[in-house]
């Protein structure tokens, strides 16, 4: 039972930060792109992703 609980605490905590990273990205308003295309932006260019993490 104990391995069980280990796993879905995982899985909980990895869905959390992927909706706090979806999140960021639909708050993200300077470019008019897509959530795809803003997370491979965000992938390609750091600047992007600085913008996207601390809104500057």
């Amino acid at each position: 039972m104990g391995c069980q609980t280990e796993i879905i605490e995982k899985i909980v905590e990895k869905n959390a930060d992927a909706c706090v990273a979806l999140s960021m990205l639909k708050n993200e308003e300077s470019d008019k792109l897509g959530i795809k295309n803003k997370r491979l932006l965000a992938g390609w260019d750091t600047d992007y992703l600085a913008k996207v993490l601390f809104g500057s």
